[in-house]
């Protein structure tokens, strides 16, 4: 019995050990809400961590086209702002901070989710100093990514019932 625990522990240990650091990437979270063709929400890009031990200063998230109403939430000694990009896309900044390298942040983006079903893919930049770490691959079928953009699943509207 002690020898099988050992293993275990061991086993596990290893499995630990071979996660690499692509696994902490920004991801959309949307704390229970789900995303639905033409309704409102809230995304939040969670930024895991700085770069190589240094604070994060800026974060840039491309939205594309297909969202409407785009809005930056207000965090506490970030500035935000937004730029149109001339394909219809909003490019969204918060600077400032600085979020430590051992602490992780949620940046918020209220929208009106596309009317088309469909996975959407945030293109996310993270400035560290004079460093840049871009989360911009767009998978294709299969495909493991080292720095891949977060999705977002657009599903159908549901019908209301009164």
């Amino acid at each position: 019995m002690k020898k099988n625990s050992a293993v275990a522990v061991l086993s596990a240990l290893l499995m630990l050990g071979s996660v690499s650091p692509a696994n902490a990437h920004a991801t959309i979270n949307m704390y229970g809400n789900s995303a639905t063709a033409g309704g409102y929400g809230v995304m939040f890009i969670r930024v895991p961590h700085g770069c190589d031990g240094k604070a994060t200063e800026q974060i840039s998230v491309i939205v594309p086209k297909e969202f409407q109403s785009v809005k930056a939430q207000w965090l506490s000694g970030w500035k935000t702002s937004k730029k149109l990009n001339s394909d219809g896309s909003m490019n969204l900044f918060w600077r400032g901070g600085p979020l430590p390298d051992d602490q992780f942040a949620d940046f918020g983006i209220n929208v009106k989710f596309p009317s088309n079903v469909g996975t959407y893919y945030l293109k996310v930049s993270q400035k560290c100093g004079v460093d840049f770490v871009r989360w911009n691959q767009i998978p294709k079928s299969g495909e493991e990514l080292e720095y891949p953009a977060p999705s977002v699943k657009v599903g159908e509207a549901v019908a209301s019932h009164h």
